[in-house]
């Protein structure tokens, strides 16, 4: 009954975005998208900025910070004086990463599905410093979690001065849900590196799963809100374990005028910006409360997701690359065609015609194969009928 009259979802809640009237989004989970009315309330802590910027910026600023803050604080089961607001993810692993005391040889170990830029950054530290990483690769398709905490065990065994791990919560490409909670466990309990830290990086996890920072047990965590929470662009949250959140420890991505020491205040100004989008915070949970809450989205989506990529498969003749019980709302389908001028001529057109975007990739698999595959995303936007037509229309594209 996905998007019928029985649901609130579906074609009717386009209009509660700026989504084009003709475009279909199964790309939501790059940059998201956000609400109009929390846009107007964006606008909103804008024009109450402008009217007077020192009491703004001197003031105002930090008590919708707070709220702010102590929202996320609720959503990912912590306490506020740990969490500090970030333009995005990125932010923040390069503020954890460009803290530490790297020296040559030490290492950082992450998987091979690690997001490109932890890698990029860590590739600073290999040509500059003589840092190591060690990638632990995981086979596609992938078949259950054991495979991938069997093979972080091994990696710990067999390598030392592993500084820190950093693992996805839920991967980009291909996308899927990690066991972070037994990862963490795997690296805590290393005879070889007692000292190892963790840092998760959740950019597509808030709003998606249940984020509790005690249960996971990591060292550090951070998460994007305009991903799938409706939060405006530039809204993320960083949480720190105590031992880590020092001046000497840690540092913000830019050291500010105001010569604070403490966590959160050092964090809370970074130079002279536009903060409305952490003032916006508490504005778009409540959109989505007035929507069901997070969990009736996230089934609507992981629904929805399931049945859509299962359409994609069967009319292609192909297979997803992770199983149902890892997928939150992306799942990576593989396309019925490896031919690189056919996949790309297909995505010109898929957006030339029909003004859909369609994020391709290729990928080797465990058996060697190289095989191209589309990564999905359900939203509340869409139905049913959005991926039937995909279908058809790949395959349209790609027999011309």
């Amino acid at each position: 009954m996905l998007g019928s009259d029985n649901s609130i979802y579906g074609h009717r809640m386009k209009k509660k975005f700026y989504l084009g009237s003709d475009f279909t989004n199964f790309n939501h989970g790059s940059f998201g998208t956000v609400a109009r009315e929390v846009k107007a309330a964006q606008n909103a802590r804008f024009e109450e900025a402008e009217d007077h910027l020192d009491r703004w910026f001197r003031t105002t600023y930090y008590k919708y910070q707070d709220q702010a803050r102590e929202a996320v604080a609720s959503l990912i089961n912590a306490e506020a004086e740990d969490v500090v607001l970030v333009e995005n993810a990125s932010t923040a692993v390069n503020a954890i990463l460009r803290s530490l005391p790297w020296k040559k040889g030490d290492k950082i170990l992450v998987l091979s599905t690690v997001y490109s830029m932890v890698t990029n950054v860590m590739q600073w530290y290999v040509e500059t410093l003589g840092v190591e990483i060690v990638k632990v690769t995981i086979d596609f398709p992938v078949v259950d979690k054991r495979q991938m905490l069997g093979a972080v065990c091994a990696a710990m065994a067999a390598h030392d001065n592993i500084k820190i791990c950093v693992f996805s919560h839920i991967t980009s490409i291909p996308s899927l849900i990690l066991p972070v909670e037994e990862l963490v466990a795997e690296v805590k309990s290393s005879e070889r590196n007692k000292e190892t830290l963790v840092l998760i990086d959740g950019a597509h996890a808030p709003g998606l799963v249940d984020i509790n920072i005690c249960r996971v047990g990591a060292d550090y965590y951070t998460g994007n809100l305009h991903k799938w929470c409706f939060a405006p662009k530039g809204s993320a949250f960083m949480w720190v374990s105590k031992p880590y959140q020092d001046y000497q420890t840690l540092q913000p991505t830019v050291i500010s005028s105001t010569g604070h020491r403490d966590y959160v205040a050092r964090f809370a100004y970074t130079g002279t910006r536009d903060y409305t989008a952490f003032a916006t915070i508490p504005a778009a949970f409540e959109f989505v409360r007035s929507l069901g809450g997070h969990k009736a989205i996230f089934e609507y989506n992981n629904e929805l997701i399931l049945e859509g990529a299962q359409l994609c498969t069967q009319a292609w003749g192909t297979d997803m690359m992770v199983p149902k019980s890892m997928i939150a709302t992306m799942a990576d389908v593989i396309l019925p065609s490896a031919d690189v001028d056919k996949i790309r001529a297909m995505e010109t057109g898929m957006q030339s015609k029909y003004n859909t975007f369609l994020l391709a990739r290729e990928w080797k698999l465990a058996d060697g194969r190289i095989v191209w595959i589309t990564r999905l995303s359900a939203q509340i936007y869409l139905e049913k009928s959005d991926f039937e037509l995909l279908a058809v229309r790949v395959l349209e594209m790609l027999r011309r």
